[in-house]
């Protein structure tokens, strides 16, 4: 059996451009005032886990804010609030990952402003 060789620049010319449509859905009425509610549920949840996270911070500032403390507060938080239960799922571990990203980078910001602060001069 004899192998053919293909030739990559006529594969080219034949094909054909590719078209890209960008599409705007607009939600209505019902559908915006869900998302509106979703985002505030998500505001709400994310500012009161700040405020028992900063609460417990300034208890004992040598403790570290880990995720199982996070996650023990937004328990808490959900089971005392009932309104959370409305909140998608992913929407509550998105805040609860955004928190925590939030919380790392801000530890991580005031090390290197320690470590880099300049020597005092005699």
């Amino acid at each position: 059996m004899k192998r053919r060789r293909i030739n990559i620049y006529n594969i080219i010319n034949v094909m054909e451009p590719v078209r890209a449509y960008r599409f705007r859905l607009y939600p209505d009425a019902k559908r915006q005032r869900e998302i509106d509610e979703q985002i505030e549920l998500a505001r709400f949840l994310y500012n009161k886990l700040l405020g028992l996270a900063k609460e417990e911070y300034l208890k004992d500032r040598n403790l570290q804010i880990t995720k199982s403390t996070f996650n023990r507060l937004m328990k808490g938080i959900v089971s005392e609030n009932g309104e959370l239960n409305r909140l998608y799922s992913q929407a509550l571990q998105n805040v609860f990952v955004r928190l925590q990203m939030a919380y790392q980078n801000f530890f991580r910001r005031v090390r290197e402003r320690r470590s880099f602060q300049p020597a005092e001069e005699d």
